[in-house]
């Protein structure tokens, strides 16, 4: 088994259209990181730069995406199998990119890898924080935050915090806490309720309210269509 942290800074939050411009694969074990920026063809927003502090001039010299994944996959491939990995909000954001970009250079997702979001770990193991996003994660742990949003510290930080979660590294302990985190409301008044205990009204104003979108919110809207 291995755990590989990931981290994705792109173009925009909407995972429809964004583009990549940085990536970061941290090896938990071994400590072996795999990182670049990524040239998106593309302007970057000036708001995103003013997040990520990643600029069009930084990525000038770099390779699209696709030019360097066939190196992501041969480093995973280093490593054993099953491999777990792990990103803060994944379910909603890194993982849906990986996928995408497997997906659309015709690769497909081996039976061995496994995906976590650190954020259903997060809930689960620090009930007591109001706020479990990585930026208040590195405040309730006095991690300096002078270079979040950038994918290399992103990773190595949710590596300091998931060796502050009291899971000694059990993996199949932190599998069934993601699988039980799955079905369930994770915001909003109906937080930690299971979808078949909600009205299903709730959820149409929420789609009403473009709160909830089937690309952002995928286990919710499979639900949906097994119910409505």
């Amino acid at each position: 088994m291995s755990i590989i942290f990931y981290d994705f800074e792109t173009t925009s939050l909407d995972v429809r259209e964004n583009k990549i411009i940085q990536f970061a694969f941290l090896h938990h074990s071994t400590n072996e990181i795999y990182h670049s920026f990524v040239n998106p063809s593309q302007s970057i927003p000036s708001v995103i730069s003013e997040i990520t502090n990643i600029t069009n001039e930084t990525v000038s010299g770099y390779e699209t995406f696709d030019f360097y994944l066939p190196s992501i996959l041969q480093f995973i491939e280093k490593f054993n199998k099953p491999i777990y990995f792990i990103a803060h909000n994944g379910n909603c954001f890194d993982k849906l990119i990986f996928c995408r970009e497997l997906k659309q250079n015709k690769i497909d997702i081996p039976t061995n890898w496994k995906f976590i979001d650190s954020l259903s770990l997060a809930r689960y193991f620090f009930p007591e924080f109001t706020s479990h996003s990585l930026d208040n994660l590195r405040k309730m742990f006095h991690i300096k935050n002078e270079h979040s949003h950038h994918a290399t510290q992103d990773v190595y930080d949710l590596q300091t915090i998931y060796n502050k979660m009291d899971h000694g590294d059990d993996l199949e302990l932190v599998e069934k806490i993601e699988n039980e985190s799955r079905g369930k409301m994770n915001f909003g008044k109906h937080k930690g309720k299971k979808f078949s205990e909600i009205n299903l009204s709730y959820f149409e104003s929420l789609i009403h309210y473009n709160i909830i979108s089937e690309y952002k919110n995928p286990e919710i809207f499979d639900y949906l269509k097994k119910n409505l």
